[in-house]
């Protein structure tokens, strides 16, 4: 984590130096507003170790018997020392009861020195009133204009990255203030100049596509040859999972589409045998359809 992700948050980080570790808090704000960075900021100040932070999904473990045997651990040390951090994301996402099974641990005779328990959600409004008291609740907001291009300028700084004039300025508009949308999309706008191009790369924000597939997805719209998409697919599947670039793939192509910056080319045939082929050729495994996938949208090998 660095500090350029905490922009426009001080008025959290100075109020908390004023709470004693020991009680607990709830980040609350819309997504990409810097909850997770806060909570991990907040565990960092705890001089909680790595190894003994635990960041529990709550939306994907919502029931009481994993609460009943996580609340059971709550104050036991590990190897890594007696502090220990829990984040509760997506408090929201718990049932009534396991929502109700934290009301004891979380009172104020029950809390530990040793322990820091943080929470956080993007609504209150399915957390029962009960459960809201225990937490000393934080909001988190959008950035102005200026905290949003401050964060441009540090990440630059910090990343090394060069951004064009037009593309900062878009960068402003399309995240309107949400630092997350930002942070992912800034390396996305590297060292390209052109308008359309960057509206386009903003358009697809909403995309949950890394930067790398995204860059592949280009290289096959651009570029028929086989014998440099292989390369690239090869390094691709060294950090990606094949899932990930299927899906990315599918979901960048039908986008091209349906964007305002659609022209028919030749190349959109080449998209076109790419999607049929991602759906369509289940006869292989999974890493194989991929490839096979792939190599058909190419067209003749040059």
């Amino acid at each position: 984590m660095i500090s350029s992700e905490l922009i426009g948050l001080d008025y959290i980080t100075k109020s908390l130096k004023k709470i004693e570790f020991k009680y607990p808090i709830l980040f609350c704000g819309e997504k990409g507003t810097g909850k997770t960075s806060l909570a991990f900021k907040r565990a960092k100040d705890f001089e909680t170790v790595k190894e003994n932070i635990t960041q529990i999904n709550c939306s994907n473990n919502r029931g009481i018997d994993f609460h009943r045997e996580l609340i059971s651990n709550l104050h036991k040390s590990s190897l890594f020392g007696i502090k220990r951090t829990w984040i509760l994301d997506e408090i929201h996402g718990l049932t009534p009861e396991s929502q109700n099974c934290w009301l004891i641990p979380l009172e104020p005779q029950n809390l530990n020195e040793n322990t820091l328990i943080i929470a956080c959600t993007t609504t209150t409004e399915k957390v029962i009133s009960t459960l809201l008291r225990r937490f000393i609740t934080f909001q988190t907001k959008t950035l102005t204009n200026t905290g949003s291009k401050l964060l441009i300028e540090k990440l630059c700084e910090f990343n090394n990255f060069k951004l064009s004039k037009i593309a900062k300025s878009l960068l402003v508009e399309k995240s309107e203030g949400i630092a997350g949308l930002i942070i992912s999309n800034l390396p996305k706008l590297v060292d390209i100049e052109d308008e359309q191009e960057i509206r386009y790369l903003l358009e697809l924000s909403s995309l949950d596509v890394s930067s790398n597939i995204l860059e592949f997805f280009k290289l096959i719209k651009n570029t028929p040859n086989w014998i440099t998409i292989r390369k690239s697919l090869k390094d691709l599947l060294k950090t990606e999972t094949i899932s990930n670039i299927r899906m990315g793939l599918i979901n960048l192509t039908a986008s091209y589409f349906i964007s305002d910056f659609y022209k028919p080319t030749e190349s959109d045939k080449r998209l076109v045998r790419l999607y049929h082929s991602l759906i369509g050729n289940n006869s292989f495994s999974e890493k194989s359809n991929l490839i096979v996938a792939i190599y058909n949208s190419c067209g003749e090998v040059r």
